[in-house]
């Protein structure tokens, strides 16, 4: 890495900048023998300017794994944050380094991020339509509710089917007029972005509903001027939900995620597991078939 960019990304007039250089380049052998001195493991946490990042953020948004296991065996804070409340898995996924993640994330990291972040890491990964990292951050029990901007309109406004489909399928809402004010549903965002028709068939298949209370208390059928979701929304007035969709979603109703996630373990003919997890739509098995060629 050249010289001027180590000095932007870590200000050498700091002092001993050492252990930042070398987890930031990545030498083991350089950051193990750091850490046997006094003076070596003193720098562990210190975060340096400009971005007041410490070791283990600027190795982590390398993705230099083995400097992260060093600096975590010996004592380096997870979830330390830089000057912008960035911690550590935050660059990590922002980076979409995904071993990374999975670190930091076993080693007890806030799959959340910070709270004095208005950001989640969740919503990088989506706006990056990284699905595996998504992936990571549902697994460790980050919240798929409760920021600004819902995760299931920042994976629609960008177009990233597969995070879109981890989202419901892990339980996010599919009621989000609170996240989004004066609109009733997803719709005007998928059409503003003239978004494949397939992201609002999806959301109405997990329970969204294109019907809404107007400002005068009237209850309407949502409406798009222009654009593909035209057709779609025309059948999904015309033509209801099958009783096996509408069963669906009120099952996903009563029982919630938390229990549906160990549906493989109920003993239940598989059959019934595959309708119950959505397997029986193409775009969901493809999604989880794609995850597993990725972790």
């Amino acid at each position: 890495m050249a010289s001027d960019l180590l000095s932007f990304i870590v200000d050498p007039e700091e002092g001993d900048t050492s252990l930042h250089l070398a987890a930031l380049s990545g030498d083991v052998l350089k950051v193990r023998q750091l850490l046997c001195s006094d003076s070596g493991r003193n720098l562990i946490n210190a975060r340096m300017r400009p971005f007041g990042a410490t070791p283990l953020r600027l190795a982590s948004s390398a993705g230099n794994v083995e400097c992260m296991q060093e600096l975590l065996k010996n004592g380096a804070y997870v979830d330390l944050v830089d000057i912008k409340a960035q911690t550590p898995l935050f660059v990590a996924v922002y980076n979409n380094k995904l071993e990374s993640c999975e670190l930091l994330l076993k080693s007890g990291a806030n799959p959340n991020g910070d709270r004095r972040n208005l950001v989640a890491p969740l919503h990088v990964a989506c706006q990056n339509g990284s699905a595996p990292a998504v992936q990571l951050l549902l697994q460790h029990g980050c919240a798929v509710e409760g920021a600004l901007t819902h995760p299931l309109h920042v994976a629609a406004t960008y177009g990233h089917m597969n995070c879109f489909i981890l989202l419901l399928l892990h339980g996010a809402k599919t009621s989000l007029a609170e996240y989004a004010v004066g609109q009733p549903s997803i719709v005007p965002i998928l059409a503003k972005n003239k978004s494949n028709p397939l992201f609002l068939r999806l959301w109405v298949l997990f329970g969204g509903s294109l019907w809404y209370n107007d400002s005068t208390g009237k209850r309407v059928f949502v409406d798009v001027e222009e654009g593909p979701l035209i057709e779609v929304l025309h059948n999904l007035k015309t033509f209801p939900l099958s009783l096996k969709c509408q069963s669906r979603i009120k099952i996903w109703k009563l029982i919630q995620y938390d229990v549906l996630k160990h549906i493989n373990s109920l003993g239940l003919p598989k059959t019934l597991v595959n309708y119950l997890g959505f397997r029986d739509i193409p775009e969901i098995d493809n999604c989880f078939a794609f995850l597993e060629k990725c972790l």
